[in-house]
């Protein structure tokens, strides 16, 4: 194998399957699909075992009711001590960087249930470690 081969090998993405991971919140932000719709977004990346430092992706367009509500949920599952609701877009872009600085500098850890099937994936944050 060549040096840039081994160099390059960390960087190569890992299927995690589904399960129960011990995790943090890597990354949280408002981003937009190709067509302008705006999409919560948030990596939780998994600190021990055998996929230590791989990334579960969560993503939620924001488009419908349900998808706005499931996104608070899962906010409001990460236990950052706000008070989590939707007004605009604007409001929960500015939400979700309070809510992801909190986690940060309280350096929270969590217990998330990854599972799904062909059609959709679930998340679920069990305790806040």
């Amino acid at each position: 194998m060549s040096k840039l081969c081994r160099a390059l090998e960390p960087m190569k993405k890992r299927v995690v399957p589904y399960g129960f991971y011990n995790v943090k919140v890597d990354k949280m932000h408002l981003k937009e699909t190709k067509e302008g719709d705006p999409v919560f977004s948030a990596w939780f990346k998994i600190i021990e075992g055998d996929f230590a430092e791989s990334i579960i992706p969560y993503e939620k367009q924001l488009t419908h009711g349900f998808w706005i509500h499931q996104a608070c949920e899962l906010m409001r599952s990460l236990k950052s001590g706000l008070d989590i609701c939707f007004q605009d877009y604007e409001q929960f872009s500015t939400l979700m960087n309070k809510v992801f600085k909190n986690i940060c500098d309280s350096n929270m850890e969590y217990l998330l249930k990854y599972q799904g099937s062909d059609e959709r994936e679930e998340y679920e944050v069990k305790n806040a470690c």
